[in-house]
């Protein structure tokens, strides 16, 4: 659904580092893009830009994301594709 009707459409996955106390988690693809319209409310419940989506995933990882003091990050462009950044502390303890 992500990269649409296109045949060479592809979703990037990448773990890493983002600054000094946090892990990013990076889902990229080359699909359409979110037009404008959608973006202020793409992370409300119900908020569906799908015929047949009940919008509540973004909503729900959302809330799970900052539960854990973390956040997502949205950057997409028309007829480029979309990524999304999950940004999670990471908390260990050296011995």
């Amino acid at each position: 659904e992500a990269c649409g009707e296109r045949a060479q459409g592809k979703v990037v996955v990448r773990l890493s580092k983002y600054g000094d106390a946090h892990a990013a988690v990076e889902f990229k693809d080359n699909g359409k893009g979110i037009p404008e319209e959608n973006r202020q409310t793409l992370f409300e419940p119900f908020a569906s830009g799908k015929e047949k989506g009940i919008g509540l995933g973004l909503a729900i990882a959302l809330t799970i994301v900052k539960e854990h003091n973390g956040n997502i990050d949205l950057e997409t462009e028309l007829g480029k594709g979309t990524l999304f950044r999950v940004v999670l502390p990471v908390h260990y303890k050296s011995e």
